[in-house]
């Protein structure tokens, strides 16, 4: 028995499976008081879980790592709005990578200093802002399209290139 494969749906398959594409494993942090914070963490995981290339994960697991801060502004005893603080760190080592004795001597030579903390712990920052707005549902997706603009598409763009396939002459 032959089978015959035509040459287009070949093309397809080779085109497929060239199109590498890849996951973004990132944890989510979120300071608030208990309402709040549950409601903020549900709007933001719903909302990377949409952007389709993002896993959420244990802080363990994940290769992001986005801390959010959240505060309620109030006026006279009343919430008028909501500021949003994101972090966004990026590991560039892991956390046993880099020698005990490097990690010491850094920690020692600059005590509290926040670059070398984080080299040290082998993370990086990636990205940082801060939102307001009066509305809590509308800050979350603000924030989300921060997140995927301010920080994952560059991180995207970086994984593209470097997974590029080599041009042909």
């Amino acid at each position: 028995m032959r089978i015959l494969i035509s040459p287009c749906l070949l093309f397809i398959f080779v085109i497929s499976a060239n199109s590498q594409t890849h996951t973004f494993q990132v944890s989510v942090s979120v300071s608030a008081d208990e309402v709040v914070r549950s409601q903020v963490s549900s709007s933001i995981n719903s909302g990377l879980r949409g952007l389709g290339d993002i896993a959420l994960v244990s802080e363990r697991d994940a290769n992001y790592h986005l801390s959010i801060v959240v505060i309620a502004n109030t006026f006279n005893g009343r919430t008028a709005g909501y500021t949003l603080s994101i972090v966004i760190t990026k590991n560039i080592l892991p956390p046993t990578s880099a020698p005990k004795a490097l990690r010491s001597l850094a920690k020692d030579a600059f005590s509290g200093d926040v670059l070398v903390d984080m080299f040290a712990s082998g993370t990086d920052l990636i990205h940082h802002t801060l939102l307001t707005d009066s509305d809590l549902p509308s800050i979350c997706k603000r924030a989300v399209a921060d997140i995927d603009t301010g920080a994952i598409e560059e991180e995207r763009k970086g994984w593209q290139k470097i997974n590029k396939p080599p041009q042909t002459p």
